[in-house]
């Protein structure tokens, strides 16, 4: 049985092959690479640690 549905083990297995799709994974897993350049650079944040520094509150940070 796919390792997502584990926990549906009641389910019949037909049923599961045909909701279980790599569509869904390449889908959903994460952005793809353009999208991962392309999303700093909206949000005017291209380098880690500034992004890094706008989110995470600076006790956080530097603990």
């Amino acid at each position: 049985m796919y390792r997502c549905f584990h926990h549906f083990s009641t389910l019949p297995l037909a049923f599961v092959r045909r909701t279980a799709t790599n569509s869904y994974v390449n889908r959903h897993i994460a952005p793809s690479a353009a999208e991962s350049i392309s999303m700093p650079r909206i949000i005017g944040k291209e380098i880690l640690s500034d992004r890094m520094t706008a989110v995470i509150p600076e006790n956080i940070l530097r603990s």
